[in-house]
């Protein structure tokens, strides 16, 4: 047991940098409770979260979560759980149009 602990200590810090990572990279973490959208980590403008919230009244979804992240070049990503391929494409036709300050 005693010479596996180094390798368990790898892969615990191994998942703690990658969840560190991730967590690091997202500029907003929304969640939607009964259609409704709250912001949880971040800040939108009273217009982008009216966006946000358009699309996701279209879309139907009743619960979930809306990851707004950072990538390459200043562009924006979203990740939306569950996952809903039509609700994603409109929130990255929406974030595109956001500028990074």
């Amino acid at each position: 047991m005693i010479r596996f602990l180094p390798i368990i200590l790898l892969i615990a810090v191994g998942v703690g940098v990658v969840l560190w990572a991730r967590a690091a990279s997202a500029l907003a973490v929304l969640t939607i409770d009964g259609g409704r959208v709250h912001v949880k980590r971040g800040a939108l403008s009273a217009s982008q979260r009216r966006d946000v919230q358009e699309a996701v009244h279209l879309s139907g979804m009743r619960e979930g979560r809306i990851r707004i992240v950072a990538r390459r070049k200043g562009a924006l990503g979203v990740r939306v759980s569950p996952a809903d391929e039509g609700l994603e494409q409109r929130l990255r036709n929406i974030v595109h149009t956001w500028t990074l300050r």
